[in-house]
């Protein structure tokens, strides 16, 4: 066999190996967009499980909320409220 043969030969083997990954990565990106979809979905059942349980429609939790009984993100702090959690004290 040849150089010039030898290396056609690699060639080939490298392009059928680049071909199987590819075909790999566009099963994986699959799987994965399918797995997103599922997150989503099985948020989406926790909290109908949720209104479920507590007799709770999704108009009633948007009106506590306007109501200002419930509030978002536990650590979200508004502008203009104080972090309990927050030490100023910048002689440490």
């Amino acid at each position: 066999m040849t150089k010039l043969e030898t290396l056609e030969n690699q060639r080939t083997k490298a392009q059928g190996r680049l071909e199987d990954y590819l075909s790999k990565v566009k099963k994986e990106e699959e799987r994965l967009k399918d797995l997103e979809t599922q997150i989503i979905l099985a948020k989406h059942e926790e909290r109908s499980d949720f209104l479920v349980k507590h007799h709770l429609t999704w108009a009633d939790i948007e009106r506590q909320i306007a109501e200002g009984k419930l509030k978002g993100d536990h650590k979200h702090v508004s502008v203009n409220q104080s972090d309990p959690q927050h030490d100023d004290n910048l002689q440490e």
